[in-house]
């Protein structure tokens, strides 16, 4: 009897012998009877692997044909055939399986696949959650393909103007994402809002300006239906989201747009030449100060000029220093301290050149907390912004306030042996001035238990005459302990000459 011959039956159970699928179809090519008889069979096969399978996204999940087509792209044939024999399943995993093949033909961009399973697969829930709460149809893969969005869109399966948990929109996401495309798709629906809100309070157009998606912006505006000033929760605008995010172009663009308000937002934010001027937007300062922004207005004690001297923006703190009757100086209510006693403490060396080669800029007034820019450098640590400032001439090294001390007692406080050096090379320091607790620089550098520092300061001659031989109080009384015996054996000889017995007590102690 030939194969031909054999019962239905029989010719099946051939088949589910058969480990391997590529044996069940190369039995099915065989004939055309075959082929009729086991090609239903070798589908529903394929998708009983993943039925049994514990790990559904592995080696089985790869192989199955529903997942390898949806993934190239066809045959449709053969997508259709796999989809059939899924939805004959009517199991959970077969669903699981439907609906991770509808993602892998969308994140692959097949359109005709997509429109193919829609087709057949009317129980298919598009608006399913995916990730992070929200749909497939919120997710890059949807939102960058026009034609498997119209699909979608075509299948009258979910409602384009519904908001997910955040209160955002398919339009507010696509506008967010610079999907040109789909915003004028859905901005040709009738009845699409595209001012929406989200929870946050920002529009479609906000989150535009923010990524700088200008198509869209332009899309947005020519409805007549967009706020240009609206306000979310954090008292952002529009225009303050372009500058907060540097999108110069989306500023521009704003700026051009009539009805703007340059002052529209919250009080209790930078202002937009603020914001413009820290994230060191040249033009767009030079642009808001030709509309005649307030070069001088104040948040936080703070000025276009001082928010631009702390971030270090070169640039745009010429454009505002070249405004005349900006503040260069520290003037009420600007008491936080002048632009260079900012750039000082944040070490903005660059700013501080620029600074001082301004016409009037005072270069050695102490703050509030009377620290003088230079002092400033010092505690900070930044020694190239105190070499630019001692350089001027015009600065006291030695000076210290109620409450401060001397920029090289600072120095040795802080165990920086590099700025001690480069403070002792100026020929006006005075390496033994007392703070006004008495204590001079070898006294801190003593506390510090610093051999290196300790050394320095001994080859300067008032230091040798004063500190080195003080009969009460002597630094080497203050080396701690746990330190190494270098400190205490550098002070030793200068300790004994101040006529003290060998055997005291300290010094034996300390010479152990």
């Amino acid at each position: 009897m030939g194969i031909h011959d054999m019962p239905t039956e029989l010719l099946v159970d051939v088949g589910s012998y058969l480990e391997k699928d590529a044996d069940v179809n190369n039995l099915v090519l065989t004939s055309r009877q075959l082929y009729a008889l086991l090609n239903s069979y070798l589908y529903a096969r394929n998708v009983g692997r993943y039925e049994h399978s514990k790990h559904g996204y592995g080696e089985v999940y790869r192989r199955l044909a529903l997942i390898r087509t949806a993934r190239s792209g066809g045959p449709l044939e053969t997508f259709r055939k796999a989809m059939q024999a899924t939805n004959a399943k009517r199991t959970e995993n077969s669903r699981k399986l439907a609906d991770m093949a509808l993602q892998e033909a969308v994140f692959y961009g097949h359109a005709d696949l997509v429109q193919l399973q829609l087709a057949i697969d009317e129980d298919l829930d598009i608006t399913k959650t995916v990730q992070f709460g929200r749909s497939m149809l919120y997710s890059p893969p949807v939102l960058r393909n026009e034609a498997v969005f119209r699909v979608l869109l075509d299948s009258g399966r979910f409602d384009p103007f519904a908001k997910d948990k955040q209160g955002i929109t398919l339009l507010f996401q696509a506008a967010a994402q610079g999907r040109l495309p789909v915003c004028r798709i859905l901005l040709a629906l009738e009845g699409i809002d595209p001012d929406t809100k989200d929870s946050g309070g920002s529009t479609p157009l906000s989150k535009a300006a923010e990524g700088g998606h200008l198509d869209i912006m332009r899309a947005l505006i020519s409805t007549g239906k967009v706020n240009v000033n609206s306000i979310d929760v954090a008292g952002f605008t529009p225009l303050r989201r372009a500058v907060k995010f540097s999108q110069t172009e989306s500023v521009r663009l704003l700026l051009d747009t009539e009805g703007i308000d340059l002052d529209a937002g919250s009080p209790r934010d930078l202002t937009v030449l603020q914001q413009a001027a820290t994230n060191g937007m040249t033009e767009v300062v030079q642009i808001l100060l030709a509309r005649g922004t307030d070069v001088n207005e104040v948040y936080c004690s703070n000025t276009a000029l001082t928010f631009a001297a702390s971030a270090g923006q070169e640039e745009a703190a010429k454009v505002l220093l070249a405004v005349d009757g900006v503040w260069i100086n520290a003037n009420p209510p600007h008491v936080i301290g002048s632009p260079l006693a900012v750039a000082a403490r944040r070490g903005q060396a660059g700013i501080v050149r620029v600074l001082i080669e301004k016409e009037g800029i005072e270069l050695d007034k102490p703050d509030r907390n009377n620290l003088t820019p230079f002092l400033h450098a010092a505690t900070y640590g930044h020694r190239e912004v105190m070499w630019e400032l001692a350089k001027t001439g015009l600065v006291d090294v030695n000076f210290f306030g109620p409450g401060s001390m001397p920029a090289l007692s600072i120095a040795c406080k802080e165990d920086d042996s590099f700025m001690v050096r480069d403070l002792l090379t100026l020929p006006a320091i005075n390496a033994d001035l007392p703070d006004a607790s008495g204590k001079t620089p070898l006294d801190y550098a003593a506390q510090k238990g610093k051999e290196d520092i300790i050394e320095q300061l001994l080859k300067r001659r008032e230091v040798l005459t004063e500190s080195a031989l003080r009969q009460e109080n002597h630094p080497y009384e203050l080396i701690p302990i746990r330190h190494s015996k270098e400190a205490a054996a550098a002070l030793r000889p200068w300790y004994d000459r101040r006529g003290f017995l060998s055997g005291n007590w300290k010094t034996s102690y300390r010479a152990l």
